[in-house]
């Protein structure tokens, strides 16, 4: 019933944990897709450690956690297909959860549990929804707002997604390395229903090596924003037109904060000065932020240090 894909690239302290939390799953309807995307170190040899006749293994010499991705799309036997990023893992029940969703929306274009997210720090949380549910299922009723205000109400360690509707899309978009998931739930959302979940179907794990999330990676405005630009023409997204400026902030947020962050502060006024940046939806923390901006980068530092361990900005 499902099709599971782990794209690899140089995870070998990672990999195993990720495959046996798998493999451990109450729901043995599955096939588990490992696409090595030109790994260097042992990763690949850790992997084919593993002796389970659903483990199957591919190669994506394009680079790219999307091309990985999409490679396991193609190769795919079930209707079905979950993610699973190498550095994180899941629990018991994660397919099990997943198959009650899909049965009791079977029109839905996206199932999502929740998931628990360790920080770099060691702190572990859990999803925080601007507006969730106390039922254990639930239908979303705005993607845009939800990313807006806090965490993604989906994950990829935790989607599950028709196989008809990932090819009806292209799969994961492969000319941006960064957002490229977030972009592909948006356009589903402006065409489906989302089934979510508040079983902890995952851990995502924000310490591990190789994420794409660090400060020096994001001083240059992503390629991603203009991208959801382009989805405020779409007729479909007319009545979420502030809630996706309001993403767009975020975004533009982000790049602020790791300016901040890599001391690049010529680059940090620039994203505090655009005009897009005023719809991000946390006000205050926007003021202290963009006065961070306009300071030495040393005390910009500081400050910051002193706001994040007060969770005054995450």
């Amino acid at each position: 019933m499902f099709s599971i894909i782990i794209p690899l690239y140089n995870k070998e302290n990672y990999i195993s944990k990720a495959i046996q939390s798998v493999l451990n799953q109450t729901f043995s309807e599955f096939e588990l897709l490992i696409i090595d995307n030109n790994s260097t170190d042992s990763s690949l040899s850790k992997a084919k450690e593993f002796n389970d006749y659903r483990i199957k293994f591919y190669s994506e010499f394009k680079k790219g956690v999307s091309f990985a991705r999409n490679k396991g799309i193609s190769e795919a036997k079930f209707d079905f297909i979950c993610f699973l990023d190498a550095d994180d893992y899941w629990f018991e029940d994660q397919l099990l959860n997943f198959n009650k969703l899909i049965l009791k929306y079977p029109n839905a274009g996206l199932f999502s549990n929740n998931y628990r997210i360790i920080e770099a720090s060691g702190s572990v949380r859990e999803r925080i929804l601007l507006e969730s549910s106390n039922d254990e299922t639930f239908l979303l009723d705005n993607y845009f707002k939800q990313v807006s205000f806090g965490d993604s109400p989906v994950n990829v360690d935790v989607v599950c997604i028709p196989k008809k509707v990932l090819i009806e899309f292209g799969g994961f978009p492969t000319h941006i390395n960064y957002g490229e998931d977030s972009l592909l739930w948006s356009c589903i959302f402006l065409k489906y229903k989302f089934a979510l979940s508040n079983y902890v179907g995952a851990v995502y794990v924000r310490s591990a090596t190789n994420r794409s999330d660090i400060p020096e990676k994001l001083c240059e405005e992503l390629p991603v924003i203009k991208e959801f630009e382009k989805l405020l023409q779409k007729k479909e997204a007319l009545i979420y037109q502030n809630d996706i400026r309001s993403f767009i902030a975020k975004q533009l947020f982000l790049n602020l904060v790791s300016c901040i962050r890599a001391g690049k502060m010529k680059q940090a006024r620039m994203f505090a000065n655009d005009s897009r940046i005023k719809y991000f939806s946390h006000k205050n923390k926007l003021i202290f932020v963009k006065i961070l901006a306009f300071l030495p980068a040393f005390l910009a530092n500081f400050i910051y240090l002193i706001l994040f361990k007060l969770s005054f900005i995450k």
